[in-house]
């Protein structure tokens, strides 16, 4: 019995199946922003996270603030080449103060200085809006 005990055991430790440990996930990627828009509202206030996608896509949010105008949050989608960056909203969520309306911004351009700041401009057909960004990389 004890001679079969151990053959038993032997047989379990060679069958035990030997895995590599997985590989940790790469740290997330996302820079994050904090800067202001100046267009039809001169006054809003902006957070954005910028977010590498498969080759040269990005992905991202805008969330924009403005006591003037309102609040609203918008999906961002485009291209990374270098330093420029050429995004558009794919979707737009908020809530407009009265008199106000938001619209899908066509198109943002943006250049990166070094590593800490993202100034640009982009264009709302829509809104008929084009505006000034400064962004500055929240650390």
């Amino acid at each position: 019995m004890t001679a079969f005990l151990g053959a038993f055991a032997l047989v379990a430790m060679m069958s035990t199946t030997i895995t590599k440990p997985t590989p940790e996930r790469e740290p997330n990627k996302c820079t994050h922003w904090r800067g202001t828009v100046s267009g039809n509202d001169p006054s809003v206030s902006v957070t954005a996270t910028l977010c590498p996608a498969a080759k040269s896509r990005v992905t991202g949010t805008l969330v924009w603030e403005s006591k003037r105008s309102g609040t609203n949050t918008r999906t961002l989608e485009g291209t990374r080449s270098g330093g420029a960056f050429t995004l558009r909203d794919v979707a737009l969520t908020g809530t407009p103060n009265p008199g106000w309306v938001f619209c899908k911004i066509d198109r943002y351009d943006l250049v990166l200085s070094g590593d800490d700041k993202l100034d640009g401009t982009y264009h709302s057909s829509a809104c008929r809006d084009n505006a000034t960004i400064e962004l500055a990389r929240v650390r």
